[in-house]
């Protein structure tokens, strides 16, 4: 026979930690500079001197007040970046 109990208790421990590593993963919708060069691919030379000042990439980006850190709205930003990609391309 096996301590049903201690059982219970080792899968509740285990659906616990995996929830908290699936919670780790999950996408939120923001993202800081350094996480969407890596979502987009697109090298930081050009992140930082043309599609962060672009005027149809500025809506994508904002800050807490007093924050020098910029966090990007993935979507928007994938979609801006998209648009700016093609014009220049054109």
């Amino acid at each position: 026979m096996f301590d049903e109990s201690a059982f219970k208790s080792l899968i509740q421990d285990a659906v616990k930690e995996a929830l908290s590593q699936q919670d780790n993963q999950l996408f939120h919708g923001y993202a800081d500079v350094k996480q969407f060069i890596k979502i987009s691919g697109i090298s930081e030379n050009d992140m930082e001197r043309k599609v962060l000042s672009h005027p149809a990439f500025e809506h994508c980006v904002c800050r807490f007040d007093g924050s020098m850190k910029r966090y990007i709205h993935i979507r928007k930003g994938l979609d801006a970046l998209d648009k700016i990609l093609i014009k220049e391309s054109i």
